[in-house]
């Protein structure tokens, strides 16, 4: 019985708008151009929304802290109010970006390589968005109250909270949160490109829950509460994977061809 021999598809190129022709490479940078100004001007726009409500965002931060925050310098509220629209302006624009980013990379790729980068930007937004709504509602709040109890101030010890450190460190636990949902997606890339065969994530356990503590500890603030907060989801996370990984029979097993 003969063997039918799949003819490799080529991949398109680019179309230039303007010539109707194949892109040359000063066309793919003027589309690059493009992409990215529009980009900016969404960031802007966030972030000049983020500035006008800057009012009701630091009185939820404000709320959480629990106690008066102060401010050491004299900019020190003007800078804090421009980082937190810039902040509030990049992570409403993210969608934007993502789709600037997928419709320019688009042209270059193969039909399952559209779906896969579609699946692949879309989970990453996803995951992110959910870590930093995890941290925000159901860990922050706890940390927070841990950071401010009596075993680790004295009596006669008072606690004067930074605007500005505040702002640093509740951002720092939501972008660290964040980014630890990411988990799943690099353990799917790993599988996908045979970097790592499934074996070793089932193998390694053990090895894998001291990692995520690990990394856990350097990408969060130095407090026990939120290390342990953030591993343990990264630990369903990690399960969750080696189920998905396992479905779709990513790295199952490295002998056999594609």
């Amino acid at each position: 019985m003969t063997k039918t021999r799949r003819i490799p598809t080529k991949r398109k190129k680019g179309i230039s708008r303007k010539t109707g022709s194949p892109m040359t490479f000063w066309d793919h940078v003027e589309e690059l151009r493009r992409r990215v100004i529009v980009s900016c001007i969404f960031v802007l726009a966030g972030s000049v929304a983020g500035y006008f409500i800057f009012p009701e965002l630091i009185k939820v931060l404000v709320s959480l802290a629990g106690d008066e925050l102060y401010a050491f310098e004299i900019a020190e509220g003007f800078m804090v109010r421009m980082k937190i629209a810039l902040t509030t302006g990049l992570f409403l624009s993210l969608p934007v970006i993502i789709f600037e980013i997928a419709v320019f990379i688009k042209p270059a790729l193969m039909p399952r390589e559209k779906i896969i980068m579609i699946c692949l930007l879309t989970g990453t937004f996803l995951l992110f968005t959910g870590g930093v709504i995890f941290a925000f509602q159901a860990v922050l709040p706890y940390s927070i109250q841990f950071l401010k109890s009596n075993e680790f101030f004295p009596d006669k010890v008072g606690l004067l909270v930074s605007l500005d450190e505040f702002i640093d460190f509740f951002m720092t636990f939501l972008i660290g949160f964040g980014l630890c949902f990411q988990f799943p997606i690099v353990m799917l890339l790993f599988l996908k490109f045979r970097i790592v065969p499934f074996s070793f994530f089932v193998k390694n356990f053990r090895y894998m829950i001291i990692f995520i503590f690990v990394v856990a500890a350097i990408i969060t603030p130095p407090d026990v509460i939120s290390q342990i907060a953030v591993a343990l989801p990264m630990l369903a996370l990690y399960g969750i994977s080696l189920l998905a990984a396992k479905l779709l029979g990513l790295g199952l097993d490295e002998r056999k061809g594609d």
